[in-house]
């Protein structure tokens, strides 16, 4: 067989098998042994070519095949398995239309039983069981029943119009103590209080006393103290008074809270006794 017809066998030989489509990479491994056995045959066939016709120039064939590529790696991802988990959603009760918070009406017969247990650590005196032992006592005492008029907005319109007004007045255990303010009339005046437990079947009057310093150029004042008698002081009993106030060789001025009198009502209760 001449040269020329090896050629072209070969060339068609080539031809045919590059028009099958080459193997898929992924199923099988591609093994470039065989190729390299034709190609390695072609040289020879070439060699003993140029031999023969050492003037025809050389022609190099490109023999097509299947292209190699690089195969890529497949990165794998590590998975939380907090991400995987599905997120809870927090929603409001506002969101719905609702509101926020709910008020209660607990009845006294609804309240909550407190266990015994809780209060093993507290100190609680019992007032309610004491009152029933021995070591309690009645007491009695002077409750005022008027508002002390210091503390009053027009106080010093009622001094203008009465020359003397009650200032305040308190009750601690048999004394009442009280402080006096008048317009002054003079150096010398006397100021009294007149007072009834009896409901005036009788009443006795005591004098004020000149408070030092308290002249302000218009003003005098004056405080007194009243013992009352403990008998009188009982359940049921009041104690009333009122001011008196005489400026030397002028007329009297009064103050009997607009005809009210300054009344203390007697009231007794029950306290532990803690005497030994």
């Amino acid at each position: 067989m001449d040269p020329t017809t090896c050629s072209i066998l070969l060339v068609s030989r080539f031809k045919t098998r590059s028009s099958s489509p080459p193997p898929p990479t992924s199923l099988s491994v591609y093994d470039s042994s065989d190729e390299l056995d034709e190609c390695n045959s072609l040289t020879e066939v070439q060699r003993v070519t140029n031999k023969k016709s050492p003037t025809s120039p050389s022609k190099s064939i490109i023999l097509p095949g299947p292209e190699l590529k690089k195969s890529q790696s497949v990165k794998l991802t590590n998975i939380s398995l907090a991400d995987s988990s599905p997120k809870k959603a927090v929603r409001f009760a506002d969101d719905f239309g609702l509101a926020l918070d709910q008020i209660r009406l607990i009845k006294t017969d609804e309240l909550p039983r407190v266990p015994s247990g809780a209060f093993k650590d507290l100190q609680i005196y019992d007032y309610e069981n004491s009152f029933n032992s021995e070591r309690s006592k009645v007491i009695s005492y002077m409750q005022p029943q008027f508002e002390n008029p210091i503390h009053a907005i027009d106080f010093h319109n009622r001094l203008s119009q009465q020359k003397i007004l009650l200032e305040q007045a308190n009750a601690i255990d048999n004394r009442i103590y009280g402080t006096v303010k008048l317009i002054s009339y003079g150096l010398h005046k006397r100021v009294k209080i007149r007072l009834t437990a009896d409901n005036w079947l009788s009443s006795k009057e005591y004098d004020a006393s000149y408070i030092s310093n308290s002249y302000d150029s218009t003003y005098d004042r004056f405080s007194f103290t009243v013992d009352i008698e403990r008998q009188r002081i009982c359940a049921g009993n009041n104690i009333q008074f009122c001011l008196c106030y005489e400026p030397f060789g002028g007329s009297q001025y009064w103050d009997n809270n607009y005809q009210q009198n300054y009344r203390f009502d007697c009231l007794s209760r029950i306290i532990p006794d803690f005497t030994s």
